[in-house]
């Protein structure tokens, strides 16, 4: 594995960048041709990581970073085609193919309340923004999120807009093709 110099930045061999609280996830994507399984380490969003390294992704094979062309030209998406940069989010892998990205904040301490499915079986690695119908959790960042079964992400707490501290627990799954976040009471 490249290794990067210290101090920050990277190194003329890699791609990547210093980083706290990001997200890691590791994905094993089956290849078309052969079916056969090939691993990947997924990291997202962080501080110190400029907005074209927001996503990077670790061949655990080759044992390098890959570079990616995350640009998304579908006009139907909203204003961005990834999500906007961010730290102290969740991001969970449902389905073992499916990346969510919830919550997080940047550099303005602006509290996300988005979320963005990543395809990690597609070759493209393209994003989708995520509508939720009906009730949503509030924006927030520094929650906790794990995922039940390979089809529920849970998340829990955080820290929303008013600078309070959540004991809120939700949980969001796909009901009849849609995503669909419940509540549930933390007394």
């Amino acid at each position: 594995m490249d290794r990067q110099r210290e101090g920050g930045g990277a190194s003329s061999r890699s791609p990547w960048y210093h980083r706290a609280g990001h997200s890691l996830n590791y994905v094993a994507v089956p290849r078309e041709e052969d079916g056969a399984i090939h691993p990947y380490l997924i990291t997202f969003g962080g501080t110190g990581v400029p907005i074209e390294a927001q996503l990077g992704v670790f061949d655990v094979l080759a044992g390098r970073w890959l570079a990616l062309d995350l640009t998304n030209p579908v006009a139907t998406r909203p204003k961005e085609s990834r999500p906007s940069p961010r730290a102290f989010h969740s991001a969970s892998l449902l389905m073992r193919r499916y990346l969510v990205v919830f919550g997080g904040a940047w550099e303005d301490s602006f509290r996300k309340d988005t979320l963005w499915v990543l395809d990690t079986y597609t070759a493209d690695w393209s994003w989708d923004f995520k509508r939720v119908e009906g009730p949503e959790p509030s924006p927030r960042f520094g929650h906790s999120a794990c995922v039940i079964n390979e089809s529920q992400v849970v998340i829990f707490g955080g820290i929303l807009a008013d600078d309070t501290y959540s004991n809120e627990l939700w949980s969001l799954r796909e009901v009849g093709g849609k995503l669909v976040w419940e509540s549930y009471k933390c007394e």
